[in-house]
């Protein structure tokens, strides 16, 4: 390798920017946590170095997965709320690492958490030593499409930094009066801060929506199901399309 060569990989291995992603929703069981592993999930495909955290104090899914190593961070007193210092640790860590960030979030803590990031400039810190941060946050169809569309809008109100929606079809189209998410008055006014929206499809029960089942429930990666020698050869291949549709739609963010 010529020396110029060498020295302007070394210049841009430098000054390569990490990315911190906080997973965010205020709304229980719709999907975030699944976001965190699908976007985990990408990340190392694209060999990033990463560093995984779980925040969730009563629902640890996300450091299920053990193939993403994920470390369960708890951020609450004895009384469940959240004590700052702790979280000014996890910060702290996140500053420090050289690689991206996936750090999921527990829907009982969202507020105090929203409120601690909010005041204490946390986005702004982050920036300052050189991350970008970007905001994931669920959408669901069903019961729970508006609380979760009211998570979206106060995510949109309280901070600046881009964010990224992931339209989770698992309880039913995401529409009201048959207008999909994208044609909505909240997506248009807030498309300049949207980074890109993950559209999860409403899978066949019987079929690739139970194979997805199976992978969650035993918080299994893609890869490991896909490797492992008694996964048969349709379900295999059912799993490689549904992998495929996400992780092509994620290829196409600026993550």
């Amino acid at each position: 390798m010529e020396p110029w060569f060498r020295c302007s990989m070394e210049v841009i291995k430098e000054f390569e920017m990490h990315t911190v992603h906080f997973v965010l929703m205020g709304k229980g069981g719709v999907g975030k946590s699944m976001s965190a592993s699908l976007l985990a999930q990408a990340l190392i495909e694209r060999a990033r170095a990463l560093y995984c955290a779980d925040t969730d104090p009563t629902n640890m899914t996300f450091a299920h997965y053990k193939a993403l190593n994920v470390e369960h961070f708890n951020i609450s007193d004895d009384n469940a709320k959240v004590d700052t210092r702790k979280f000014d640790a996890l910060i702290i860590k996140i500053a420090a690492f050289e690689g991206d960030c996936v750090v999921d979030t527990g829907a009982s803590n969202f507020l105090p958490l929203m409120n601690y990031l909010h005041e204490n400039k946390i986005i702004d810190l982050l920036e300052s030593t050189g991350r970008r941060v970007v905001l994931h946050t669920p959408l669901v169809g069903g019961q729970a499409m508006d609380e979760t569309i009211r998570g979206l809008q106060s995510i949109l109100e309280f901070f600046s930094a881009p964010v990224v929606v992931w339209v989770n079809e698992y309880f039913g189209k995401v529409q009201k009066d048959g207008v999909g998410f994208k044609e909505t008055s909240l997506y248009q006014n807030a498309k300049k801060r949207t980074l890109g929206v993950v559209f999860l499809q409403e899978l066949t029960a019987e079929t690739s929506g139970q194979d997805v089942a199976n992978m969650a429930k035993k918080y299994l990666t893609f890869d490991e199901v896909l490797s492992a020698p008694e996964t048969d050869l349709v379900t295999r291949h059912r799993l490689g399309i549904v992998k495929k549709h996400i992780f092509d739609q994620l290829a196409k963010i600026d993550l």
